[in-house]
Parts: C-alpha cells; structure tokens; sequence
C-alpha cells in the first residue's frame, strides 16, 4: 500500500562508533588459537603458499587437459560420458545445502536452466573421460604404474580439499566404482 509513496523519518543518533583493529601481539594470536604471533604468520604464510601452488596445478592441469583434447581426436564411449556427467551433477547438487532446489534457484538467478547446467556437465565430462582414457594410454604404452601411496597421496589431497577424512574420499569412489 506504501509502495511508490514518500516517506519521511525522524532519526536520533545515540552515537558514533569507529572500528579499531586489534593489536597484532602474541596474545591475540593465542586467543585465536595460535601458539604465538610468529606461528600465526607462519602458518597464515604456508596457507597461502599452498593455496597459491593448488591454483598453479590447477591451471597447468586446465592447460593440459585442454590441450589433450584439442590434439587428440576421437570420441569416447557415451556410456562412460554418461556415468561421468551424472557423477558430476551429483557432485555439483551435494554442495547446496538445500539439494537440487536450491540448485534450481540459482541457476535461475543467473538465467540459467538445468538443461544448461546438463549440457555443461556432458560436455566437461566427454573432456574428462576423453583424457582420462587418453592418459591411460600413454601410461600403458610407457610403462607408467600408479602405486598404492600414490592413491593414498591423491586421496589425501582430495579429502584435505573437500574438508573431509582420506575415508570418506576412498569410500565415496569406491561407492561410484571409480577407485581400482
């Protein structure tokens, strides 16, 4: 009823406050958990670094990936593709806390439809299933053998990413009969 009408108030500051930053001494540090202001920085500083050399991978990996696919030419087998795709959907709706409809809300508010985000995860999945298998090969042909450390570094790395235990990871892909 008020919509598109002026309105006018009437407003009594009380006061003015101004935001003061702490001080950085060891203290603060141990009172944000930290066994000092050295150690603080220390592993603020490793954080970054790691964060900085996953970003780098990330990219090389991108770099790579786009690479294999532009030089090598063939079609992988749509059931693979198929699996892939609907493993990376199932993936994209655990991260929203309220499933698929918050999902939907999203993708609506980005003027996107869930038939774009299919058609997005096809065709990241035909990639990721085209190098994968692509890889493979050249493993074989060049005698390159994963080891069981390996797996368990992979896993870690994975777990340490999704905040969540080498077990879950294992046995989520092991669930998806994705892990060998």
């Amino acid at each position: 009823a008020l919509q598109g009408k002026a309105a006018y108030f009437h407003v009594k500051l009380q006061s003015i406050k101004k935001r003061q930053m702490a001080d950085a001494t060891d203290e603060w540090a141990k009172e944000q958990g930290y066994e000092s202001l050295a150690d603080m920085r220390k592993k603020i500083r490793d954080e970054m670094e790691r964060g900085a050399t996953e970003m780098a991978k990330d990219e090389l990996r991108r770099s790579l990936s786009t690479a294999l696919d532009e030089r090598i030419q063939f079609e992988p087998p749509k059931s693979f593709v198929a699996r892939q795709a609907e493993n990376l959907m199932q993936g994209i709706e655990r991260q929203y806390k309220g499933g698929k409809k918050e999902l939907l809300e999203k993708l609506a508010a980005e003027g996107k439809t869930e038939a774009d985000l299919e058609a997005d995860a096809r065709a990241r999945s035909r990639r990721q299933v085209k190098n994968t298998l692509t890889l493979d090969a050249i493993a074989k042909t060049k005698n390159i053998r994963v080891t069981d450390d390996d797996v368990d570094q992979g896993l870690a790395r994975v777990a340490d990413q999704q905040q969540t235990t080498p077990q879950a990871v294992r046995a989520e892909l092991e669930k998806q009969d994705r892990l060998e």
